[in-house]
């Protein structure tokens, strides 16, 4: 595991500061609206790799996984939506598909796990902050007083409002607008090299996007180094590979042996496929269980553990069934195991 799973997000509570995300939003016009979707008229679905990351670090804090980067790409384009963050802020009024989208995203499960519908105005704010900018503001920080003061007097939606906080970052000329709208552009390369290389399969569920959000969160506004941020992907990626096989497998088992021993045990499976319990037998007394599951084939797994000094092997099965042999000195019987 690598450094950067040892670092405590607490840290970042030391960036809050200067007035950060501007005020040029939410008042839309009907203008920039229109000449957005105009300019977006003959772009391709290609090009929207860096919006859809942008609404994935906004909404869910994390880089979109490949599926969605392709399918939020084809939506875009199918609306004709403008190809940067700022301008799509300003089309979200005019075009119904861009808003619908959004707002898709806004009123998902895992984006309210971010910001819960009961929140405060200036905790749903903060949060945002949070996850998109990666920084906690003041109380009395003039662009979170924007915000809360928009969102309160009606002027913006909270299903809008991380678009447009991030929008407004990067119009911000302030030197921490220019600072934040740095941490954003950061974010995004960073989450596009992620999405790039992480294999589909392994990149679903709870855990792995809570990994790919601590990786995102700890991307600040200093310069990138390519290798170093790759070393990073790779990092979360190799523990991904760990843990995303045995989901299916994970539990509290129970078991026996019978043949030239007899005895019983319980163990259990950890996301990363480890096997540990302990048991009795009649011959050995108390023993430790260890062992590893290996790599899935469908809906079936082997195990291969110890149970003292007797080595065993079985297929244990998604709905927890395990039936195996095991082998000692001049002795062997067979070993089954139920999930309680």
């Amino acid at each position: 595991m690598s450094a950067l799973f040892l670092r405590l997000c607490g840290a970042c509570l030391l960036l809050a500061s200067l007035a950060s995300c501007g005020g040029s939003d939410p008042a839309t016009t009907r203008q920039s609206a229109v000449q957005g979707m105009r300019s977006a008229a003959a772009t391709t679905a290609v090009d929207y790799g860096p919006v859809v990351q942008q609404l994935y670090i906004a909404y869910f804090g994390r880089p979109a996984d490949p599926a969605a980067l392709r399918q939020f790409s084809y939506q875009l384009a199918q609306y004709g939506a403008p190809p940067d963050i700022v301008a799509l802020n300003a089309a979200y009024q005019e075009n119904a598909g861009i808003r619908a989208l959004v707002d898709s995203f806004a009123n998902s499960e895992e984006s309210q796990g971010l910001y819960p519908p009961t929140a405060t105005t200036a905790s749903f704010v903060t949060a945002i902050y949070f996850n998109g900018l990666g920084r906690l503001p003041e109380d009395d920080d003039p662009g979170k007083a924007y915000w809360v003061n928009a969102i309160d007097q009606k002027r913006l939606t909270r299903t809008k409002a991380a678009l447009s906080l991030l929008a407004g970052a990067q119009q911000n000329k302030s030197p921490q607008g220019l600072l934040d709208a740095k941490t954003i552009s950061n974010k995004a390369t960073v989450a596009a090299a992620f999405t790039a290389t992480v294999p589909e399969q392994v990149y679903r569920g709870d855990v792995a996007g809570r990994m790919a959000r601590i990786l995102i969160f700890h991307v600040n506004s200093s310069e990138l180094v390519e290798d170093e941020y790759k070393a990073e992907i790779q990092t979360v990626i190799e523990e991904l590979n760990r843990l995303a096989y045995f989901p299916a497998f994970v539990g509290n088992y129970e078991g026996s042996l019978a043949g030239g021993d007899q005895g019983s045990f319980t163990f259990s499976i950890a996301q990363d496929g480890k096997v540990s319990g302990s048991g009795q037998t009649g011959r050995l007394g108390q023993q430790n269980v260890f062992g590893q599951l290996k790599k899935p084939d469908a809906n079936t797994t082997t195990m291969l553990a110890y149970f003292g000094p007797y080595p065993f092997s079985g297929t244990l099965t998604a709905e927890g069934k395990l039936i195996g042999t095991w082998s000692g000195p001049d002795i062997q019987g067979s070993i089954t195991a139920t999930r309680k």
